[in-house]
Parts: C-alpha cells; sequence; structure tokens
C-alpha cells in the first residue's frame, strides 16, 4: 500500500541518518576500538513491538505514528549492525569462533511472560542466566534471583484504531527485519515475537 512504502522510507531515511547511526554511540565504530582489547559481546534486549511504542507515545512528536517510525528505524540501525557483526566472521579476541551478540526475548523475564504459570516462568529465567552465563563465560550459571524482579512497564497508553492501523502496518514492514534469527540450538525463551 501507498502509507507501507512512505513509511518504509521512512524508516530507512530514520535508520540512515547520522543521527541514527551515532545515538547513543556508534556501535560500528565502539566494537572496532575496543574488540582487539577485550572480548566485546552484545546482548539484545528485545521487548514486543506494540509494548515498546505504547509505553511511551508522548516521544517524537507525540504521535504513535512519530514513535513508532523512530522506533522501526532504530532496530533497523541494530539489524544492520546485528548482520555486520556476522559478517566479520564473529571472532572473539581469543580466536574462538563464536557468535558476538544474543537475543533475550523482555517478555520471558516477566511475570507471566507468556511462558506460563509462575513455576515456568522461573524456569524460563533460569534457562536465560544459564544460556547468558555460557555465552558471556561467566563461571556461575546459577543466580536464583536474578530477574525474578524484572518490572513489565505500566506506561500502556490506550489508543484508537487509526493508531492501532498504523502499529499493525508497521509491524509489516519489520517483517525479515525484526527480530533478528537466533541460533540453531536457541532456547524457546529466545523465540521472540515482534
Amino acid at each position: 500500500s501507498a502509507t507501507t512504502t512512505t513509511t518504509t522510507t521512512i524508516m530507512e531515511k530514520i535508520a540512515n541518518s547520522h543521527a541514527a547511526q551515532n545515538h547513543p554511540t556508534n556501535l560500528k565504530l565502539f566494537y572496532k576500538l575496543y574488540s582487539p582489547h577485550a572480548d566485546v559481546k552484545f546482548v539484545v534486549l528485545h521487548r514486543p513491538y506494540q509494548q515498546m511504542v505504547l509505553s511511551h507515545i508522548d516521544f517524537d512528536n507525540g504521535s504513535v505514528e512519530g514513535h513508532s517510525n523512530v522506533i522501526r528505524g532504530f532496530l533497523l540501525v541494530l539489524r544492520r549492525f546485528l548482520d555486520w557483526l556476522d559478517d566479520e566472521g564473529g571472532y572473539t579476541n581469543t580466536g574462538k569462533e563464536e557468535k558476538l551478540w544474543t537475543l533475550v526475548c523482555v517478555d520471558r523475564l516477566e511475570g507471566d511472560g507468556g511462558v506460563g504459570n509462575g513455576d515456568d516462568d522461573d524456569d524460563a529465567r533460569r534457562n536465560i542466566v544459564k544460556y547468558l552465563a555460557k555465552f558471556l563465560g561467566w563461571s556461575i550459571e546459577e543466580c536464583p534471583e536474578c530477574f525474578s524482579h524484572w518490572k513489565t512497564s505500566t506506561k500502556n497508553h490506550l489508543v484508537g484504531k487509526d493508531d492501532m492501523t498504523i502499529l499493525e502496518e508497521h509491524v509489516k514492514t519489520m517483517e525479515g527485519i525484526w527480530p533478528p534469527p537466533v541460533l540453531k540450538d536457541a532456547l524457546p525463551e529466545q523465540m521472540c515475537t515482534l
């Protein structure tokens, strides 16, 4: 549709802007500068798109469409960076070939988190902590209280049908872009939805 074409152009325009490439930091430059001196890895926290946009609709000109465009632009910047990291060969400074980034679905850390009852949520948190410990090379794989006090944002504004239609169209433009694909052996807790 005409709206999708226009909003995709806006998303790409935002993603290609100097401000987006360098706010809050230039990720490629950060990696290039620090990786010769330390293992640099990235943990990407993914929050459900609609929840993310609606929790801050007062940002970016105070409209759902404006904030959604900016969020989509930054997700495109982040996806391009993650793809670039993968293209760099995925080597840490120890010389081992490893993925340099991983994904954590924030909704899996929350109360219900879409995983199930409280016990399932505890299991999900434990799985994530164990995975992160391995990914980051931590010596401890158990942390019973990690993420147990994670709070869901309570800022979730109600919006009208027109704004929901805009969000639905924007979500369609993100297919294949976000969330990024994870490893074949990823945890169920890393299977994020947009």
